[in-house]
């Protein structure tokens, strides 16, 4: 019983195979025939019943034909026992429905994958073949017409849309890696293209393909598009500015003439912004009525300049909105911005916190700002005073009026006496000169 069992089984299996794979190939020969019903608008259900159909013509008549043979083998055989037995009648009707369940199942799977692909992928190459054979047949029948015809339009393969993966605009940033979608669109209505090669030429300085500079798509139909994606690589060493990418279209229509189309495409590259400097530099102690000084270095490591850099104080209860404008820091630059505060009287003396806040803005206009924590501690202004006994030295070192006046007359009449002393010394010498 086991070994007959088993010999059903195998044989279950080879039908099953055998069926199975007869449908698929048939399934698969049919499919631009399955893409046409879909076209003119048949169903799946009204595929799958065709296919259906189909199974019981295999299984049915053939299983017919078994069967009866097997009941008159078994008749000559002289086995009347086991023909009256239900197994005799209730294994092949079984042993049909389980191979045509089976096979169905297996037909279904391969229809809803033909389902899942568009119309135009399943008419294809049909459609190819079609316009070639009335392409062609067109000709003989316009010679013998003797008919001036017009030229036939040619195909027109333009990049119709464009975009970076991701991202709203095109602008990317220095080093990095996109995605440049495009899409590749045949938009004559009557002519299909074919054997067309998309080749991008891009600025060595500044963008490259990652993969390869050129991509291939064997047809466009009428009026049909494709979507492409393109890997880019972004140089670090790429200066901001806007990017041309030209791409050239190269296709040939039905009769292989050859047609071409350059298209630009615009990418903005950026810079990161890379502004570093040192430790803010200050006094932490400071008196009511002096000058804070608030010093920072600063260095522009990136690419492209940087502008309106500005110091600005935000110090709650000392100083706030107070600014130093450094203005433009060109690439490989760096200055040093001097921030001073006057930390008025009315400041009370106490321990602040607060913030000086580095602003600055990128080459197209991106604004950056970094605070940069200050802690100062403010004390009182106290009045000079002297020390005791200075004034009372200064009290003495001081002489009367009177005493001054005394003095100055003394030194006027010695001056007096000595300028008549000495012109009466310069007369005597005259007298002396003119006696001799």
């Amino acid at each position: 019983m086991l070994s007959l069992g088993a010999v059903l089984i195998v044989f279950l299996s080879i039908s099953i195979s055998m069926i199975s794979h007869n449908i698929a190939s048939r399934i698969r020969a049919d499919k631009r025939v399955i893409g046409t019903m879909r076209a003119v608008g048949a169903a799946e259900r009204v595929i799958q019943r065709s296919i259906f159909y189909q199974i019981l013509n295999y299984i049915f008549f053939g299983s017919l034909i078994g069967y009866v043979g097997g009941l008159i083998f078994m008749y000559v055989a002289d086995a009347p026992r086991a023909m009256l037995s239900p197994i005799s009648f209730l294994l092949p009707p079984l042993f049909i429905l389980l191979l045509i369940g089976v096979t169905s199942l297996s037909a279904r799977q391969k229809v809803k994958k033909i389902y899942r692909k568009s119309i135009i992928d399943n008419i294809r190459q049909l459609a190819v073949l079609l316009i070639i054979f009335l392409a062609a047949g067109s000709v003989p029948f316009i010679k013998s017409a003797n008919v001036s015809a017009a030229t036939p339009a040619s195909p027109r393969v333009l990049i119709t849309d464009y975009a970076l993966e991701g991202q709203a605009d095109m602008s990317v940033l220095a080093g990095d890696e996109v995605t440049l979608n495009l899409t590749l669109a045949n938009v004559q209505a009557s002519q299909l293209a074919r054997n067309i090669v998309l080749t991008l030429s891009t600025p060595e300085d500044a963008l490259v393909p990652k993969a390869v500079s050129s991509h291939y798509v064997d047809l466009l139909l009428a009026l049909e598009s494709q979507e492409l994606s393109i890997p880019i690589s972004v140089l670090e060493q790429a200066s901001p500015g806007m990017k041309k990418i030209d791409i050239t279209v190269e296709y040939e229509d039905i009769r292989a003439s050859s047609y071409n189309s350059t298209q630009q495409v615009f990418l903005t590259v950026k810079q990161d912004v890379r502004l570093e400097h040192d430790e803010l530099n200050y006094d932490q102690k400071l008196t009511q009525g002096n000058v804070g000084r608030f010093e920072l270095n600063v260095m522009n490591m990136g690419k492209g300049s940087i502008n309106n850099a500005l110091l600005k104080t935000n110090i709650p209860g000392v100083s706030e909105g107070i600014s130093a404008f450094a203005g433009t820091i060109a690439s490989g630059e760096s200055k040093t911005i001097t921030l001073n505060v006057h930390i008025k009287d009315s400041v009370s003396p106490s321990a602040y916190q607060g913030q000086i806040e580095l602003m600055y803005e990128g080459k197209n206009g991106e604004r950056y700002s970094k605070a940069l924590p200050v802690e100062l501690a403010i004390s009182e202004k106290r009045p000079l005073t002297n020390p005791a006994g200075v004034e009372a030295d200064e009290q003495k070192s001081r002489l009367p009026i009177p005493w001054l006046a005394a003095g100055g007359a003394v030194i006027l009449l010695l001056l007096i006496l000595l300028i008549i002393q000495s012109r009466r010394v310069t007369k005597l010498k005259r007298a002396e000169e003119a006696r001799l």
